[in-house]
């Protein structure tokens, strides 16, 4: 399914909406509902407005490995000018008690899209490093921003130094929401309008990941 994304000319950092529109593909780890899709439905729409989008979510990493060939020749066959599979490293999967491995990870995305036929130059391959959580983190001020709506009272979260440099930034979160904010951190209920409160998209370069994802798809 393709979802037309409207221009927030005021917020985005990316190129002008006067470009000639064109359809970017995801494949994504989630549901149709996950957490995953929205935010990245509003990081396209900040990072290159006008742009259209086909979000694709595979569920379990294993599940996406395996089907993003498949998956992104049929996005090419409806018309999409590149597309982006986007995991994350951690967890790890396959057999119990593994760690997580970059290269073995994009060797096997690699073998799905070769499998089925699959060799556009126009597929990037995106690992964030170690988990969208870690990009919610990146932005003291968003979380902050958060916290004091959710609490009707401010709320300062401080800076965490390197976003992903933990192993489970999802605990993180939890922790700064549990002990600042009084309450559980929840993906699908808060990633949203974490990334709503990000102002200037840049302060997510913290993240390399991020950066990475961000010049990938400019050059879509």
């Amino acid at each position: 399914m393709v979802t037309k994304v409207q221009s927030r000319s005021t917020l985005h950092n990316g190129p002008s909406s006067k470009e000639a529109k064109m359809t970017v593909g995801f494949i994504l780890e989630g549901g149709p509902s996950s957490p995953d899709k929205r935010v990245f439905k509003l990081l396209a729409e900040r990072l290159r407005p006008g742009t259209e989008v086909a979000i694709i979510p595979l569920g379990p990493k294993q599940t996406l490995i395996s089907r993003c060939g498949e998956v992104t020749a049929m996005l090419f066959e409806k018309g999409c000018s590149c597309v982006i599979i986007v995991w994350d490293l951690y967890p790890a999967w396959g057999v119990h008690g593994s760690k997580p491995c970059l290269k073995k990870d994009r060797d096997a995305i690699n073998e799905s899209l070769a499998a089925a036929g699959v060799t556009s130059s126009k597929v990037h391959l995106v690992c964030i490093h170690k988990m969208l959580e870690a990009w919610l983190l990146a932005d003291e001020k968003a979380l902050s921003a958060v916290l004091t709506k959710l609490r009707n009272h401010k709320i300062t979260v401080p800076r965490v130094r390197r976003p992903e440099d933990p192993v489970k930034p999802k605990n993180v979160l939890s922790q700064i929401f549990g002990t600042l904010g009084g309450t559980k951190f929840q993906a699908y209920v808060h990633a949203e309008p974490i990334i709503n409160e990000v102002k200037d998209l840049k302060k997510l370069d913290r993240c390399k990941s991020f950066t990475y994802f961000r010049l990938k798809l400019a050059d879509c």
